[in-house]
């Protein structure tokens, strides 16, 4: 956890077994987006800036593809 109390997450696991280190925070927010509910975490994995979301549930993304599926649940190793 960051100094003002918020989860700082570290590494995201994907359901497939794929993980990445989350090299940076850039900036937490609500999520004022229409579906989407929670924290917003603007995250740095290399130079790829990507959006993931906290909410009472857990982690998730939005998946780049549409396929029909609204959010990809994810683990985090946070702080």
């Amino acid at each position: 956890m960051s100094r003002s109390g918020a989860e700082k997450p570290l590494r995201i696991y994907w359901s497939d077994g794929k993980s990445w280190t989350v090299d940076k925070v850039l900036h937490t927010n609500r999520s004022y987006e229409e579906g989407l509910e929670g924290i917003r975490y603007t995250i740095l994995i290399g130079s790829a800036e990507k959006y993931i979301y906290k909410d009472d549930a857990g982690w998730y993304v939005v998946p780049n593809h549409t396929d029909g599926g609204d959010h990809e649940c994810i683990s985090t190793y946070q702080t």
